[in-house]
């Protein structure tokens, strides 16, 4: 129930729900904690961009996976070597998120120096991503939107955000 309440809250137009979703974002259980990285990354109040900083830090690879994901959401520069320092996650899946995100914030030129300077120690996953940020034509990328924030768990095998193999 805390995890459902946690994955809806930012949908919901009270001034409460940022608050619960701090006090859920605390909680013991690991998937609860993600669905409230989830819902505080949506909502992207600046207040709350410390706490999701330290959750993509977390043990569990679940809080990280979503508390990256938030944190790129942001869009900001400063959040790069936070993001880049995920894409050598233990999890794929964290590292390909961080990845992501780091394709929104990162130039072109700034990418491409990474991945040659750094390539060799990327996954497939991570340098899966890189690739298509950086080489697939416009019209794919049209075609293709990549991951929208709605779509992310599904490209990643998992039915929202979060609650499926990490």
């Amino acid at each position: 129930m805390r995890t459902n309440l946690a994955n809806w809250l930012d949908q919901w137009r009270n001034l409460a729900a940022p608050s619960f979703l701090r006090r859920l974002a605390r909680d013991k259980d690991e998937y609860v904690r993600a669905a409230a990285a989830s819902s505080l990354g949506v909502m992207r109040h600046p207040e709350d961009l410390p706490l999701l900083r330290r959750m993509s830090r977390e043990s569990s690879k679940v809080v990280r996976l979503e508390a990256v994901w938030a944190v790129g959401l942001y869009g900001r520069p400063d959040d790069i070597a936070l993001l880049r320092s995920r894409t050598v996650d233990l999890s794929p899946k964290v590292s390909t998120v961080a990845t992501m995100a780091l394709t929104r914030l990162m130039p072109r030129a700034e990418l491409e120096r990474w991945l040659y300077q750094d390539g060799s120690r990327m996954s497939f996953e991570v340098l899966r991503e890189l690739d298509f940020a950086l080489y697939a034509p416009a019209w794919v990328k049209k075609a293709h939107p990549r991951i929208g924030d709605d779509l992310l768990g599904f490209d990643l095998g998992m039915c929202k955000p979060g609650f499926g193999m990490v």
